[in-house]
């Protein structure tokens, strides 16, 4: 039995919305490392912009507020 056109878009749509949800959770930890990255390259804007999104999933993070502090 052949899904409809309708039904086929709804399911991939749904599908799309969970798999976009469970990659876009990122820790403040997976920001302190791109940080780390962005500032080893020499890029300190970059680092800065990590960590302040950091800061966003974390509030009282001490290493971000730290490292923010310290650039």
């Amino acid at each position: 039995m052949p899904l409809n056109f309708s039904v086929r878009v709804a399911l991939l749509g749904i599908i799309a919305i969970v798999a976009l949800g469970a990659c876009a959770k990122k820790t403040a930890a997976d920001f302190l490392e791109a940080a780390k990255t962005q500032e080893a390259k020499g890029n300190l804007a970059g680092a800065a912009i990590e960590l302040k999104s950091g800061l966003q999933v974390e509030p009282n993070n001490g290493a971000i507020r730290f490292m923010l502090g310290a650039s």
